[in-house]
């Protein structure tokens, strides 16, 4: 189940990134990984990834001061 309250905030980090996750996000998109699609600010509860393949379970996290605070 989606929390819209957790969507809306994913969709703002999205709208903006930290450079590393701008210079990473570029790399990703670019990837000609057959079927793997990334996702940036990915939801996952009680998380919000900065990137996941659900095809292949994999999710990286760009390491900050981001991730010091609280959402």
């Amino acid at each position: 189940m989606r929390n819209a309250k957790t969507q809306k905030f994913a969709r703002s980090l999205r709208n903006s990134p930290t450079k590393a996750e701008t210079i990473l996000w570029k790399i990703l998109r670019n990837l000609n990984i057959e079927k793997v699609k990334f996702r940036r600010q990915h939801p996952i509860p009680p998380y919000i990834t900065d990137f996941a393949a659900l095809e292949i379970k994999l999710i990286i996290e760009v390491d900050g001061a981001t991730h010091s605070t609280e959402a």
